[in-house]
C-alpha cells in the first residue's frame, strides 16, 4: 500500500469519526448506530472476500472500502437533507454571535 492510500484513508477514517458529531450535532443521533452498524457489516463481508485475493493488504483495503460505503451515503444525506432541514427548523431562533 502507499503513503497516499494511507492518507486517503486516515482522511476518510477521520470524516467517519466526525460524522458521529454533526449527526450528534444536527439532532439525528439515530443515524449513528446505523452508520456504525453498515460500517461493521460491509468491513465484515469484505474482510471475508478481500483478505484472501490481497494476502498483504486485504484487511486494510477491507476496513477502508468500508468507510466509503459508510461515509459516502452519510455524507450525501447530511449536506442534501439534514443541515438544510435544521437550517430551516433553527431559523427564527438561531442568531450569529455579535462582536462583543
Amino acid at each position: 500500500m502507499n503513503k497516499l492510500g494511507f492518507v486517503v484513508a486516515v482522511v476518510a477514517w477521520s470524516l467517519l469519526t466526525l460524522q458521529d458529531g454533526v449527526l450528534t450535532g444536527l439532532r439525528s443521533a439515530f443515524w449513528v448506530p446505523v452508520g456504525n452498524t453498515v460500517f461493521s457489516a460491509v468491513k465484515l463481508l469484505l474482510l471475508v472476500a478481500v483478505a484472501v485475493a490481497l494476502p498483504t493488504t486485504g484487511v486494510f483495503v477491507s476496513w477502508v472500502a468500508a468507510i466509503a460505503a459508510s461515509v459516502l451515503p452519510l455524507g450525501w444525506m447530511v449536506f442534501r437533507r439534514l443541515v438544510p432541514r435544521h437550517v430551516t427548523l433553527t431559523a427564527e431562533t438561531a442568531k450569529p454571535p455579535s462582536y462583543r
